[in-house]
């Protein structure tokens, strides 16, 4: 019995001592294994580590990469819209640069066109030069009112027309400046002062005493129409004529005047032109002094252009130095009517 219990009691000793044996080999082996967990551990956080740097750092290049890219893409976007705008707006401004250009040939060609034309007409007008002759020109004179004073039927010689200019004179005395009227300007029948026509017409009425009426029929003879006719008082000569509106006639007021100077004008006429139902006179005017024997450009009465003239001298002989003028005269109703004075130098 004794035996058995110590037996027991030594086996059960024995079991503790195993027990405790494995129980201190437990706690060894739990130690190594935390110190290898804990070695294992720091070498996953420190490959985590280096894998998480090495996939941001990727995953920043990417994109970085990736906005380069886009950035590039965005720049070279815009940089292609404005190229394309700056190409557009160069092609705009040459397009505009082109139609100006062409805006302004064809203004040019216009103005020019104008002018071309304007100065045609006008030199037609004038007479400067002949389109066509009238083949009936001389059965036109042939038919012209031979009841009219001072006209005198014209023929093919040029001194025949010489009474086209004595009825468009002005009879002035040459120390009144209206004398030369007609040759300061250019003149048609509108144009010319009221004064004056009367004065150009009064020759073929000379008389003392005259109604309006008479005036009318020698205003329409002499310019064709009396629309712009106009009574009002005028000079002749010496004579001083006074209009009374009440009872519609001219009146000789004065006959007398005191001549200062002994100058008169001397006109010629150095080409005449017929061209259609028109007849251009050109003249040469100058002022002479018979009393000492010189002459003048009416623009200069102070200095003569010429003196000792010879007996059969001619205004041509000193064309360069005095004034030339160009009339012109339309054929109306059987005779030449006064149309226009042009100062030709």
């Amino acid at each position: 019995m004794k035996n058995m219990l110590e037996y027991g009691c030594g086996d059960s000793m024995a079991k503790k001592l195993s027990n405790t044996k494995k129980n201190n080999t437990k706690k060894e082996l739990s130690a190594a294994d935390i110190e290898k967990e804990e070695i294992i551990q720091n070498i996953n956080k420190e490959l985590t580590a280096k894998v998480k740097e090495k996939i941001t750092k990727e995953v920043i290049d990417d994109i970085k990469n990736d906005i380069s890219t886009l950035v590039k893409e965005d720049v070279k976007e815009d940089l292609k819209k404005d190229i394309e705008k700056e190409i557009k707006d160069d092609n705009k401004r040459i397009i505009r640069k082109k139609r100006g250009k062409v805006l302004r040939r064809d203004i040019i060609i216009i103005v020019l066109t104008g002018i071309i034309v304007f100065l045609i007409y006008y030199m037609y007008k004038q007479g400067n030069f002949s389109i066509t002759i009238n083949d009936n020109s001389n059965n036109k004179n042939n038919n012209i009112d031979k009841t009219y004073q001072n006209q005198i039927i014209p023929t093919n010689n040029e001194e025949d027309y010489t009474y086209l200019l004595k009825n468009i004179k002005v009879n002035l005395p040459v120390d009144n400046i209206n004398a030369f009227y007609l040759y300061t300007d250019i003149y048609d029948e509108v144009s010319i002062d009221s004064a004056i026509k009367l004065n150009i017409i009064y020759k073929n009425i000379n008389k003392n005493e005259f109604s309006d009426s008479e005036a009318k029929e020698a205003y329409k003879k002499m310019f064709g129409t009396i629309d712009n006719y106009k009574a009002t008082d005028f000079d002749y000569d010496c004579k001083h004529f006074k209009y009374d509106s009440k009872n519609s006639i001219y009146k000789l007021v004065n006959d007398s005047c005191i001549k200062l100077s002994n100058k008169e004008i001397k006109e010629e006429i150095i080409k005449v032109t017929k061209e259609d139902d028109f007849i251009y006179l050109e003249t040469i005017m100058g002022v002479l002094d018979k009393k000492n024997n010189s002459l003048y450009n009416f623009q200069n009465l102070y200095t003569p252009i010429a003196t000792n003239l010879v007996k059969d001298f001619t205004l041509e002989d000193y064309s360069k130095y005095l004034s030339k003028f160009k009339y012109t005269f339309k054929y109306v109703d059987g005779m030449y009517r006064f149309t226009k004075i042009v100062k030709l130098n």
